[in-house]
């Protein structure tokens, strides 16, 4: 006698339909992904308001109605595309092992030096940010939280550098942490208006050093 379980034909159907289930679930997830891709593309090569349901559509090869169905509303796509971006530089952070002073540089490097991914999904950050505080208030929150979060991944480098004895404390880290997120984004600003005026990898070494002569410490 073969010992075992008998998979009876109601289990079996039940199964198929799991399946057919988890199928039709990552389908979606696969559409969404493109449109929120293919709306992060349309932003920094054409702005806010060339970035209509139709071009995204377009763009991602499906018709403004599957937009829709998605998303609803064009911010509604925008703050999937923001709290994209935010896993997406998240993502990147989270692969580097260093701590302290290392991983400020790295997210300095990060910022100012990335990939072509992260290049694409800062510009179209930097859309979104602008749109946020001029014609669209209602992506301030997603975009107040990923502020936040990159505050955070700053005071959390300079605590590990104080546990490991690489600075003393800040007297005020979390507006250290402001003033970090500020000087990269003005910097990147910049970069974005005229790029031919700054020549990135001089600058990112300059706000190394700049942040490391602050904490008490050059680089050596």
């Amino acid at each position: 006698m073969v010992s075992g379980k008998i998979t009876t034909t109601t289990e079996t159907q039940t199964d198929q339909k799991s399946i057919g289930r988890r199928t039709q679930s990552e389908r979606t997830e696969g559409s969404r992904a493109k449109l929120i891709h293919a709306a992060t593309e349309l932003l920094g090569a054409n702005g806010y308001s060339g970035t209509t349901l139709v071009e995204i559509g377009r763009r991602a090869g499906v018709s403004r109605g599957l937009v829709t169905f998605h998303f609803g509303t064009k911010e509604q796509v925008m703050i999937a595309v923001v709290v994209a971006i935010r896993q997406r530089i998240q993502a990147v952070l989270d692969g580097d092992s260093s701590r302290g002073l290392d991983a400020l540089d790295g997210l300095v490097d990060t910022y100012l030096l990335g990939d072509a991914d992260v290049g694409v999904a800062i510009r179209a950050m930097y859309v979104i940010i602008t749109e946020s505080v001029t014609s669209s208030p209602g992506l301030k929150s997603a975009v107040a939280e990923n502020n936040e979060i990159f505050r955070e991944v700053i005071s959390r480098s300079l605590a590990e550098a104080v546990d490991d004895n690489q600075i003393t404390k800040p007297s005020d880290p979390k507006a250290l942490s402001v003033v970090i997120e500020g000087v990269l984004r003005g910097v990147l600003i910049q970069y974005l208006t005229d790029p031919l005026a700054v020549e990135l990898r001089t600058v990112a070494s300059i706000v190394k050093r700049i942040i490391r002569d602050h904490l008490g410490r050059s680089i050596s």
